[in-house]
């Protein structure tokens, strides 16, 4: 599978669990982070800005993943800023 493939899968499945309170949050969620050194540029800002549009465009204000949401974005957060020092 080719790296623009993979990493539109990740997104897609991502921006399902965003809509969603599922055990597969923690999954997506571990396997992004384990790849996060793999992901393009590009994809990184754009997991980092559904991430921050989380309150805006979904209703998570009771979710029981809003920790795993912020461990994510904190780690990706500092893959980006490790690559644009």
């Amino acid at each position: 599978m080719k790296r623009q493939d993979r990493e539109f899968l990740l997104l897609c499945a991502l921006r399902y669990c965003l809509r969603r309170r599922s055990y597969a949050v923690g999954w997506i969620c571990d396997l992004i982070e384990a790849t996060a050194k793999k992901l393009s540029t590009p994809t990184l800002k754009n997991i980092l800005k559904d991430l921050a549009d989380l309150h805006r465009h979904y209703n998570v204000n009771d979710s029981i993943d809003l920790a795993e949401w912020a461990a994510l974005q904190q780690v990706l957060a500092a893959e980006l800023q490790d690559r644009e020092s």
